[in-house]
């Protein structure tokens, strides 16, 4: 009997030991905030895998993921500390340094540029040059508005000879589906919904990326503060890896990744046809040549230039950003998945 009770007792021991272990090892998490730089939909399985994989957890944090509301407004949250790292357009965290935010890229997402031209085949436009006297309808100052100057430059195009619509973002896509615009710029992202929503009007979708038209330069990357660098060096390798872990097991795993996103409700109004179509046109635009090479996130000296200075050039930027604060490459792990399909 007295055995038994000391065995008994051994064992409250050990459960004790491991809840108290639990708690601290919660307790040692660290509360960090990750913003996504737009309401959350396919695009952003990798992260949504991460938290829910708990791949952020077993690196020791607790990460909360907030919508955004542009890279506009993402690259002021970080830089004011409102949140810790987020997701934004190369071109905007490059202006956001010209500006005296010290932000810094932590890791590509977009290698290839996602800036396209939507039209439908009706409208005879099969090259930028046929944009001339055509109607373009489109947000204004929009990371895809911002860099059309570099795009009509590499083609011969006349900007002065298409008509600017400007309205908002939501109403481009109807609006060119109902023939009011000729055309919009937008982010390839949107391909499948414009694709379906195209054919189902009785319409053949067109999409024209600046990249297959000498204007590819940096899309979507993570960032955080120079100063959380200094500071957390530690934690920010331990998110960095965290997060595309997360990104190469949705790579290799689309569908469980998919279920996992409904699963959190992180946005009920969506399906899981339009999530999967959505995270197969970003695959295109995150397994590049590079990435399969070097690994996935990482960013090249000389892209990076050509990004920085298609922003001076044409993005509004007026100072020359050494190139070594607007990027690292230091945190990234080596990781190269391939497709499942």
């Amino acid at each position: 009997m007295y055995r038994l009770t000391l065995k008994f007792a051994g064992r409250i021991g050990f459960f004790t030991a491991a809840l108290l272990l639990g708690a601290l090892a919660a307790q040692a998490a660290e509360k960090v905030t990750y913003n996504s730089d737009w309401l959350f939909y396919g695009r952003d399985l990798g992260w949504f895998t991460a938290l829910d994989k708990g791949l952020f957890r077993e690196a020791g944090l607790d990460v909360k993921i907030v919508r955004g509301f542009g890279s506009g407004k993402t690259v002021k949250t970080v830089s004011a500390g409102r949140n810790d790292y987020a997701n934004a357009d190369t071109g905007v965290i490059i202006q956001a340094r010209a500006k005296g935010m010290k932000l810094r890229a932590i890791g590509m997402f977009h290698d290839k540029s996602l800036h396209a031209i939507y039209t439908t085949a009706d409208k005879g436009i099969r090259s930028p040059k046929d944009l001339e006297g055509r109607t373009i309808g489109v947000g204004k100052g929009s990371a895809p508005h911002q860099m059309f100057p570099a795009l009509a430059s590499a083609n011969g195009v006349d900007p002065k000879k298409i008509e600017w619509l400007y309205m908002a973002f939501t109403v481009t896509i109807p609006s060119l589906i109902s023939g009011k615009i000729d055309s919009t710029l937008a982010f390839n992202t949107l391909e499948s919904l414009f694709t379906n929503k195209s054919r189902a009007a009785g319409k053949k979708p067109v999409i024209l990326l600046y990249a297959d038209y000498g204007v590819d330069p940096y899309s979507s990357a993570f960032m955080t503060t120079d100063n959380r660098i200094a500071r957390k060096p530690g934690e920010v390798r331990r998110f960095v890896h965290a997060m595309y872990k997360g990104i190469a097991y949705a790579v290799e795993h689309p569908e469980e990744a998919a279920d996992l996103f409904i699963q959190g409700q992180y946005n009920p109004t969506t399906s899981r046809k339009a999530i999967l179509a959505v995270w197969d046109t970003v695959m295109d635009h995150l397994l590049t040549p590079t990435a399969m090479k070097r690994g996935i996130g990482h960013q090249s000296r000389k892209k990076m230039e050509r990004t920085r200075d298609l922003m001076m050039k044409f993005g509004g930027v007026k100072v020359k950003v050494p190139l070594d604060e607007i990027y690292t490459n230091r945190f990234l792990p080596k990781l190269f998945p391939k497709r499942s399909n």
